[in-house]
């Protein structure tokens, strides 16, 4: 699926929403598009992620959109500028509105990557305690979450722009890195929550191999 051109991503923000949400987006000095829809790699049920800069600081999030307002002048914080979320907007965003002269400026920070490493440590840790207490479509859900969470870490250690997540599942499904189970090793010394998890064989997989 070809990129959607700056038309058609504006074509589709209008779509998307409400007359009073529409207000403050257009008030904003800079709007951005990114995410999944900003690629056209997108499911049939992604929302649209939007970026927008201006007066106010919020967050609208429906099945449809999900909105963040940021101050102006947080945009030349180094919390923001060393952030994930402004290397992916550096590296996937389509400014729609604005100049985004604030993206010069833009390098990943450690701080970004230890967040990342203590969410995934947080995840491992309430999965040890809860992971047997689980149904199946929740450990389902979390064994993809923590793969993603480790996937978007190893780029963030590398310096790289983490890519829209169907790229991410895209990549895992390709590749099936060892590097997921290695880094997930530095977490869990607990092997047989990690192959629960599936982020490492069983021993009857090994014994196969």
């Amino acid at each position: 699926m070809p990129a959607p051109t700056r038309s058609i991503l504006l074509e589709e923000l209008c779509q998307r929403t409400s007359a009073s949400l529409s207000d403050a987006i257009w008030r904003s000095e800079e709007i951005i598009i990114f995410g999944s829809r900003s690629l056209g790699v997108n499911r049939a049920s992604s929302d649209l992620d939007v970026l927008c800069v201006g007066p106010q600081l919020r967050k609208v999030k429906n099945p449809s959109i999900d909105c963040i307002f940021l101050a102006k002048k947080e945009m030349a914080s180094h919390h923001w500028l060393g952030s994930e979320l402004a290397n992916h907007v550096l590296a996937y965003g389509v400014w729609v509105e604005g100049d985004g002269l604030w993206r010069n400026n833009v390098q990943l920070s450690t701080r970004a990557v230890r967040r990342k490493e203590q969410r995934i440590r947080a995840i491992l840790r309430n999965l040890a305690y809860s992971w047997d207490s689980l149904a199946p479509v929740f450990q389902v859900k979390y064994n993809t979450t923590i793969r993603r969470e480790i996937q978007r870490l190893l780029l963030l250690r590398e310096g790289e722009a983490v890519p829209p997540t169907p790229l991410l599942d895209q990549e895992w499904h390709l590749m099936q890195d060892p590097k997921i189970r290695r880094t997930a090793e530095e977490f869990c010394s607990d092997t047989g929550l990690l192959q629960r998890v599936g982020l490492l064989p069983s021993s009857s997989e090994l014994q196969i191999s």
